[in-house]
């Protein structure tokens, strides 16, 4: 009970979510078992508490008095800008961050419930029995985890803390994933390391000693040791221990992974885990694809208990399975089978039809020249050995033809029938041996142009830029030869309610203030029919709502998909208004029709959200906005990209009764040291609209992005169009072609009219006095 003592009890809620139980603990947080109030969907949530800086007082959070509040700010932004990283990270072997949010004085991060088991209590069960994994065994998932790690990276972003308690094996297909980010840096280059947490053994002396640039070298020396902790069956040895003997003249107390060569592990997968512990950076793999290649090529077949009748290509299947791991082939797994095969006897060119055949009948992706007869592939090309060994005639055309899907189709398995001319052998004379020059089909060309259709089938999951290759489908060259191939380059057209973002759908809908309110059902499209879905606890307008799973799928035979992601609007709102004047000065409307404003005046206060729950006025209670109130910002990190604002409006400065207006980001921030690049951020009102204008002080060019406010999503669906002036609000809406009610013409309208009054009245009289007299 006394190591639980920070812990939110059972039954408490915060944001969407309930707390069901405490998974761990530990020096930076608290991390619970939970599920959502609305969706009852099962989610891993991470509370922010560090305890050498901050304890619970009641359910909010609080820095150990204020020598501690700096330290403890500063490590909550880390935390958010850490978060907001990691929620942006797609793998299927990279664990779900699908939340972010502050309440109770803190940060918390939501994460998707996976059903499975820890590896490191796998790995004990096993020792237990007296087994270990084999080397095809640990193969199975640590290609997975090669091909996650390798992803992570190209985004910028270390583990820096992988061991075997950080790898989670799924329950329902023994795949594995990648946990517990809490260490993670977005930035190599910038990456503190003195801060982030590290493991024994796991971490290597740079990580330890917090010196030189993070690279992604040290989450490979952090994989090698977590293989090197399998095959050997022990803990390892610290980095510092390892040093210390060395520096001392003694030997490396580390033994060599090769010394486990008895175990049945082949001599090339024993020598990566070697070459992963080395003590310098620059001699170990540079990349995680590096690692994977030489992962797959580490298996070694043993051929010499074979029988003579047994299909030689069956001594690939190993090889080929471990391959295809991940649903896909790629050129570097090609070339690899391919040597492979020839080493056995096998003809490259038979290899090569053996792999397209198995990964059409497994429904693995081919991303490699080498194809079959159908192959879709992200950038299929024609294979070069084959011309070279065709016969003297020359190849034919190969033919283009653009398949248009909608985007339904392109979330199913589908089957069309295209209608293409492509040129033929002529059936008249070159088909009987001699090329006619008085035919009059072929005018002695050897070939004629006819039409045909061709079956195609289109798997699921196609995204536009794929194509699908018909080998031998093309035209022939005249006077006959072989034909070339036939690409069909596939486009998804437009949706006109869903955008897509990778195989996440987004969508706006307009329902009825009635099923706006809490708790009620709404029926809403999906991509594949529709959903009944209840409005969540304190729902606010403009607000995503993801739907898990009913986005588009990941691939061909793919059971993953994306995430459906709903933004609902009152049906009485009017269309959005943003624009982009020529000084770059972006406009728009975060709030319309406000309470706040009251003939230009603020109500109440209108700011961005700080550390600790607070409301930093931009314009206070009381200012008169009719004029742009104007606050400059910097950037608070050096090449900051990126800035993200949580816009809010209430009669305090604390958030528990404000009026959230929306998550702005503002993106294409100039490169430059911190506190350089200013911002631009000012406030007005147009009648009773409130208006947000954001601007670079050096007039580079931003952009505004938000995934839970209205306005800005539907902006950002339209064509753009340079604006040729700095516009007003009403001249915006016109463009955007928005037929705003007109509103009273205010003091000046009712003088006049009081005036028109007045005149008509004297009239009147003057013209009754002439009458009777």
């Amino acid at each position: 009970m006394s190591e639980n003592i920070l812990a939110l009890p059972h039954g408490t809620q915060i944001n969407h979510y309930i707390i069901e139980s405490v998974l761990g603990q530990g020096g930076f947080g608290v991390v619970y078992k939970a599920h959502h109030a609305h969706l009852n969907e099962q989610v891993v949530i991470k509370e922010f508490l560090p305890v050498e800086l901050a304890s619970r007082q009641g359910t909010t959070v609080v820095p150990h008095g204020t020598s501690k509040q700096d330290v403890y700010s500063d490590c909550l932004r880390r935390f958010m800008e850490e978060g907001r990283t990691l929620v942006k990270l797609r793998h299927q072997n990279v664990v779900r961050c699908r939340d972010l949010f502050t309440s109770n004085g803190t940060a918390y991060l939501v994460m998707d419930f996976e059903d499975g088991l820890p590896l490191d209590e796998l790995i004990k069960s096993l020792e237990a029995q007296g087994q270990r994994y084999t080397q095809e065994q640990l193969l199975h998932f640590l290609l997975p985890m090669a091909d996650g790690l390798a992803y992570v990276h190209q985004q910028g972003v270390l583990h820096r803390d992988i061991k075997p308690a950080n790898v989670f094996i799924r329950r329902s297909d023994g795949s594995p994933v990648l946990i517990d980010f809490g260490a993670a840096k977005q930035n190599f280059a910038l990456a503190s390391q003195s801060q982030a947490p590290y493991s024994d053994f796991y971490a290597p002396m740079e990580q330890i000693e917090g010196t030189g640039e993070a690279k992604p070298t040290v989450d490979i020396h952090a994989f090698g040791a977590l293989i090197y902790r399998i095959v050997s069956g022990t803990g390892g040895v610290k980095a510092e221990s390892r040093i210390l003997a060395i520096v001392s003249g003694r030997q490396d107390p580390l033994k060599s992974a090769a010394e486990y060569a008895e175990l049945g592990y082949s001599t090339k997968f024993l020598a990566l885990i070697d070459d992963c512990l080395k003590f310098k950076p620059d001699e170990r793999p540079q990349s995680m694809l590096e690692v994977k290649t030489r992962l797959l090529n580490s298996l070694e077949i043993d051929d010499s208990h074979v029988e003579a009748s047994e299909n030689p290509m069956s001594r690939l299947d190993d090889m080929l399975e471990l391959a295809g791991s991940d649903g896909v082939i790629n050129e570097t797994e090609m070339s690899m089978l391919i040597s492979k095969g020839v080493t056995l006897g096998i003809e490259a060119t038979a290899v090569q039809q053996y792999v397209v055949q198995e990964a059409t009948k497994q429904g693995w992706r081919l991303e490699t020249k080498f194809s079959g007869s159908t192959d879709t592939s992200r950038d299929a090309v024609g294979n070069k050995d084959d011309e070279k060994n065709q016969d003297a005639l020359a190849q034919g055309q190969d033919v283009q033809y653009q398949l248009t899907c909608s985007l339904e189709e392109t979330a199913r398995q589908n089957v069309v029938d295209i209608n293409i001319n492509k040129m033929e052998s002529c059936g008249s004379c070159f088909a009987k041996g001699n090329v006619n020059t008085n035919c009059t089909e072929c005018s002695g060309k050897g070939v004629v142009v006819k039409p045909q259709t061709l079956r195609v089938n289109i798997p699921q999951g196609v995204i536009t830029g794929d194509r699908i290759r018909l080998r031998g489908e093309g035209s022939v060259a005249e006077l006959g030869g072989k034909p070339g191939n036939l690409y069909v380059q596939i486009a998804v057209s437009p949706h006109p309610v869903f955008s897509v973002n990778g195989q996440d759908l987004h969508a706006t809908i307009k329902v009825s203030e009635n099923e706006l309110t809490e708790g009620g059902q709404i029926t809403v499209s999906a991509i594949e029919g529709q959903l009944r879905l209840k409005v969540p606890q304190g729902y606010k307008t403009g607000q995503a709502i993801r739907l898990a799973g009913k986005g588009l799928p990941f691939g061909k035979e793919s059971a993953k998909r994306g995430d459906l992601f709903l933004s609902l609007l009152a049906a009485e709102t009017k269309s959005p208004a943003s624009s982009v004047a020529t000084d770059g000065t972006i406009v728009i409307v975060i709030e319309e029709n406000s309470s706040a404003i009251k003939n230009g005046v603020a109500q109440e206060n209108i700011g961005i959200e700080t550390v600790g729950n607070v409301l930093s006025p931009i314009a206070n209670k009381g200012t008169n906005l009719v004029r742009p109130v104007t606050q400059v910002f910097s950037t608070s990190e050096d090449n900051q990209s990126v800035v993200s604002l949580n816009m809010y409006r209430g009669n305090s400065n604390s958030l528990n009764q404000a009026v959230f207006l929306g998550t702005f980001d503002i993106v294409n921030i100039p490169a430059g040291l911190k506190g350089k690049p200013k911002i631009e951020l000012s406030l007005c009102v147009q009648d009773e609209d409130i208006l947000l204008r954001v601007k670079d002080s050096d007039g580079s060019p931003l952009r505004l992005s938000s995934e839970n406010h209205a306005n800005l999503q539907r902006a950002n669906s339209r064509p753009s169009q340079p604006a040729q002036s700095s516009p007003t609000h009403k001249e915006m809406n016109q463009t955007a072609g928005e037929a705003k009610p007109k509103k009273g013409n205010g003091a000046v309208g009712i003088f006049f009219k009081i005036l028109a009054w007045v005149v008509f009245v004297l009239g009147m009289k003057m013209l009754l006095l002439a009458i009777f007299n």
